[in-house]
C-alpha cells in the first residue's frame, strides 16, 4: 500500500477541510446517529455499532461496496482527522505521533487490506511529506493495526492526518482509537451526555436573563450584569443565521443606547468598515463597494439604519472599523491615493502589484511569498506616506482612517492565519488608543471574539491579556435550525440534521423553557455547586462559520466557562 503516496495525498487534500480541537478517539459522538464527530470517511458508508464493539457505547462499523468505490473514484477508503484533533500544532515539531487502533473485518473479496496510518502533507516544503502506512489486519477477528510518524520541520501550511485506509470490499469495526505525542497519550474528552436533573433545570431558569427572540432588549437590566467593561466581544457561533445577527445586533444596540459605547469593530477589512461606517454617518445610502453577506443583509442594514437615526440625535456619535486582515486591500489604497491628491500614485501602483501578486500566490499554497526587497520598499513607502499625510494636516478623522490604512497594509507582510488573529487584536488596541474615552463593540465570529488557545492564539486572548476584566466576552449559540451556508452546501437529497447533538451545552440549555436568554458566567466562578458544575466542563458547542459545511465539524469541544464570560442561547435559528 504505500506505493500509493502521491494518489493518498490527493485524496486528503481534497476531502479534509480544517482542523479542530477534539480528539473524540473513541467513535463515541455521532450527529443524529448517522455522522460521527471529527470523523471523515471518503469511500466508505459508516454507522455506529453498539452491539459488536469492545469499549464504550460504539465502534464505529464501515461499509465498502462497489458504489463507494465508483462515487469516489479511488481504490482507497479512508477514515480519518487531523493530528491537532488530539495534540496543538505547536507541541508536534520533532514529535513521534504513534497510532494504533483495533479492527475487526470480513472481506468480501481477496483484495482487502486495512492498516491504520499518519501522515504529512506540505504544500510549500514537499521534501516534509511522508506516508507511513501500518501492519494489514484484513480478515481477521479483533486485531491491533499502529502506524509511528516522525515529525521534523512543520510549517503553517502542513497537514498531518491520521487514521485508517482500506483497500477492496467488505466489513470493518473500529474501536479503542488510541494516539500518542513522544509516548503519551491524548487527553481524552468525555462531554456529558445525560439530560438535566430537575435542579440543574431550576438552578439555570433562576440564574439566566431571559427575553424574547424578536423584542428589543431592556438595556439597563442586561448593563446591570456586565462589568462595566471597555471593550465587549460578541460573537456568533454561525455567519449564516439571521437570528443570530438579529440577536447580536440587538445587544449592540443595547450597549450603545444604555451603556455608552460608541466604537463598533467588525470581522472584515478597513473598507468595508469604513464603506458601513459612511452610511451610519448620513454620507451615503449604499455601500460603494459590495460587501460580504454578514453586513449585506435585511438584518444588518435594519442595524445600520437604526445606527443612523441614531447618529443624528446624539453629539457623541457612533463609528465603524474594521479590523480584519483579507484579500480587500484596494480600497485603502485608492483612498490613500485620494486624500494624498495623488502625490504617491506611483508608489501605491507598485505596492498595489506587490499585494495582488503575494495574494494570488497565498490562495493557491497558503503563505504570503514577500521577498526582502518587497518589505523593505512597502515599509519605507507607507511609512513616508503616513508622514505625508500628518504634514497635510487634514481634518483629525482623515488623519487618523488614512494613517490606519496605511498601517493596516503593512499587515500583509507577515500575514498567516495566527498573526490574523494578533493583527485584529493589534488593531483594536491602536483604536483603544487613539479613543481613550470611547467604548469598543467587537463583533466577529465566536473563535475570534473568545478567550481562545486552540493551537494557536486567538484575538480574544489577545485582548483578554492586554485588558483583563475590561475586555468582556459574549459567545452565542443555538439549539435547532440551520444557516444559510449550510443550507446552500446540503444537497436536496441529503437528509439535512439541525438539532444540537447530545454532549453540547445547547443540548441542555434547550432543556429550559426560555426561548431566548443570557447567562453571565463570570459569577459563576466563585459559586460552584453540585446544580451548576456542568458548566465548568468541557463540552460539545456548534461553531463553524462559513466554510464548506458537512456534519462532521459542526461541534466542537468547549471549554465555556474558560472561553467566554457570558453566553446567550436561542432555540432556533432560521438563516438569512
Amino acid at each position: 500500500m504505500k506505493k500509493t503516496l502521491i494518489f493518498f495525498s490527493f485524496v486528503l487534500q481534497l476531502t479534509f477541510i480544517h482542523a479542530q480541537s477534539f480528539s473524540n478517539l473513541g467513535f463515541e459522538y455521532w450527529q443524529a446517529n448517522k455522522y460521527p464527530l471529527c470523523w471523515t470517511h471518503p469511500a466508505i458508508s459508516v454507522t455506529p455499532d453498539s452491539i459488536i464493539n469492545l469499549s464504550g457505547k460504539y465502534s464505529l462499523k464501515g461499509v465498502r461496496q462497489q458504489a463507494d468505490v465508483e462515487q469516489a473514484s479511488t481504490p482507497y477508503g479512508l477514515i480519518l482527522q487531523d493530528v491537532t484533533t488530539a495534540f496543538n500544532y505547536s507541541d508536534l515539531e520533532n514529535g513521534k505521533i504513534s497510532v494504533s487502533v483495533q479492527i475487526k473485518s470480513k472481506a468480501a473479496d481477496s483484495t482487502m487490506h486495512i492498516g491504520a496510518f499518519v501522515q504529512i502533507i506540505d504544500k510549500i516544503n514537499p521534501q516534509n511529506n511522508n506516508l507511513v502506512i501500518g501492519n494489514d489486519v484484513a480478515d481477521r477477528e479483533w486485531a491491533e493495526s499502529s502506524a509511528t510518524l516522525i515529525l521534523k520541520d512543520i510549517t503553517p501550511a502542513s497537514n498531518i492526518y491520521m487514521g485508517v485506509i482500506m483497500m477492496g470490499y467488505g466489513e470493518i469495526w473500529l474501536d479503542n482509537y488510541q494516539i500518542k505525542l513522544n509516548g503519551e497519550l491524548s487527553k481524552e474528552i468525555s462531554p456529558r451526555t445525560t439530560s438535566l436533573t430537575e435542579k440543574e433545570k431550576e438552578w439555570l431558569s433562576n440564574h439566566i436573563i431571559s427575553f424574547s427572540d424578536d423584542e428589543p432588549i431592556d438595556g439597563q437590566l442586561f448593563g446591570k450584569a456586565l462589568p462595566a467593561p471597555l471593550i465587549v466581544g460578541i460573537g456568533d457561533n454561525v455567519h449564516g443565521s439571521s437570528s443570530i445577527i438579529k440577536l447580536k445586533n440587538r445587544i449592540a444596540q443595547a450597549l450603545i443606547e444604555y451603556e455608552g459605547f460608541t466604537l463598533i469593530t467588525i470581522e472584515d477589512s478597513p473598507e468595508v468598515g469604513e464603506a458601513i461606517n459612511k452610511i451610519i454617518q448620513g454620507g451615503s445610502d449604499t455601500a460603494e463597494r459590495g460587501i460580504n453577506i454578514m453586513y449585506e443583509n435585511p438584518d444588518f442594514i435594519n442595524f445600520t439604519g437604526w445606527l443612523r437615526k441614531y447618529n443624528k440625535s446624539v453629539a457623541r456619535k457612533v463609528r465603524v472599523f474594521g479590523v480584519d486582515v483579507n484579500s480587500r486591500y484596494e480600497g485603502m489604497i485608492e483612498e490613500i491615493d485620494k486624500g494624498t491628491f495623488g502625490r504617491h500614485s506611483q508608489e501605491l501602483d507598485s505596492i498595489r502589484h506587490i499585494l495582488k501578486t503575494s495574494m494570488n500566490k497565498w490562495e493557491k499554497i497558503g503563505e504570503l511569498p514577500f521577498n526582502e526587497k518587497h518589505k523593505k520598499y512597502l515599509k519605507e513607502k507607507l511609512e513616508s506616506i503616513k508622514q505625508d499625510i500628518t504634514s497635510m494636516k487634514p481634518d483629525k478623522e482623515q488623519e487618523i482612517l488614512l494613517c490606519y490604512y496605511a498601517d493596516h497594509l503593512l499587515h500583509y507582510l507577515s500575514f498567516d492565519a495566527q498573526e490574523r488573529e494578533k493583527q485584529m487584536a493589534d488593531n483594536i488596541s491602536r483604536l483603544h488608543s487613539l479613543y481613550p474615552d470611547e467604548k469598543i463593540i467587537y463583533m466577529a465570529h465566536n473563535l475570534h471574539v473568545g478567550n481562545i488557545h486552540k493551537g494557536t492564539q486567538k484575538t480574544g486572548s489577545w485582548l483578554k491579556e492586554r485588558f483583563q476584566d475590561q475586555y468582556y466576552i459574549i459567545g452565542t449559540c443555538y439549539y435547532d435550525g440551520t444557516d444559510c451556508f449550510k443550507k446552500a452546501a446540503l444537497s436536496k437529497n441529503q437528509t439535512v440534521i439541525n438539532e444540537s447533538v447530545q454532549g453540547s451545552y445547547e443540548y441542555l440549555f434547550n432543556q429550559i423553557t426560555a426561548p431566548c436568554f443570557f447567562l453571565d458566567l463570570n459569577r459563576l466562578h466563585d459559586h460552584k455547586n453540585a446544580s451548576n458544575e456542568w458548566l465548568h466542563k468541557p463540552m460539545l458547542m456548534r461553531n463553524y462559520g462559513v466554510e464548506p459545511f458537512n456534519y462532521y465539524y459542526e461541534f466542537t469541544i468547549t471549554d465555556m466557562m474558560h472561553e467566554y464570560d457570558g453566553v446567550l442561547f436561542i432555540k432556533k435559528s432560521i438563516p438569512l
